[in-house]
């Protein structure tokens, strides 16, 4: 069963259980296990995510192309004016 599977699961579950005649103090455990089990799932999920990401990740490079800067080499004529 997938996690995604297991959370839709959980979700049909907690609309339910409520339903279903238990006494209050037992809907209350039962409301804080799923609750416990859901928040299990999403942290794994998200640590697993978290992992792939960093173990395909190339390390940032700039790219030297975007740089606006005209060429040192060329001077304008408003350039050479002002060194006059």
């Amino acid at each position: 069963m997938s996690k995604r599977q297991l959370l839709i699961l959980l979700g049909i579950w907690v609309m339910v259980f409520t339903f279903l005649g238990f006494p209050p103090a037992w809907k209350q455990v039962f409301a804080v296990a799923t609750g416990a089990i859901i928040v299990t799932i999403a942290v794994a999920t998200k640590s697993r995510e978290k992992a792939q990401i960093s173990k395909n990740s190339v390390p940032f490079m700039e790219h030297k192309s975007m740089d606006m800067r005209p060429p040192s080499d060329s001077i304008t004529k408003s350039d050479q004016s002002m060194t006059a």
